[in-house]
């Protein structure tokens, strides 16, 4: 049976992979705070490289957060 009016979309669980991607987002934040801490006394290039990292990740959590969110907003 397919999503009806007021059921969401099959599947894996869409907000559990978000809540997971939002653990991992807070673990990089804290880890670029840590970076910045340090830009002074540390390597640019890894400031840098947690920067690109944070980047990366942040926009595909978004286009996927996106996309489930819709999927589920559309479902009901």
């Amino acid at each position: 049976m397919g999503p009806g009016p007021h059921r969401l979309p099959a599947g894996p669980a869409p907000l559990d992979r978000l809540r997971e991607e939002h653990v991992r987002l807070a673990e990089i934040r804290e880890d670029l705070r840590a970076a910045v801490g340090e830009a002074g006394s540390g390597d640019p290039a890894v400031l840098k490289d947690r920067l690109t990292r944070l980047s990366a990740e942040l926009e595909a959590h978004f286009a996927h957060e996106e996309e489930q969110l819709l999927t589920a907003l559309n479902a009901l």
